[in-house]
């Protein structure tokens, strides 16, 4: 998986399953890059979830704000 884990991190802050054809999972973690907070796209398989393949982005990448955002904190129902 794309990233590497620290302490206060707080991946799984926030977990979305999306139903469709390919499958994926969403998870926020709030700390992440100095509390900006980054979203993991995990895709499924046959037998479950798998970081194969995984990608990860934060507010930056989506020209968002700068400073502590909490991006992945929560997903929409």
């Amino acid at each position: 998986m794309p990233s590497t884990s620290v302490a206060k991190d707080h991946f799984g802050t926030a977990a979305h399953v999306a139903a469709g054809g390919a499958g994926e999972v969403l998870v926020g973690g709030i700390g992440e890059d100095s509390w900006k907070g980054r979203v993991w796209r995990l895709p499924t398989i046959a037998s479950g979830v798998t970081g194969v393949g995984s990608t990860s982005f934060n507010i930056g990448a989506l020209s968002g704000p700068s400073g502590a955002t909490h991006f992945g904190e929560d997903f929409s129902r």
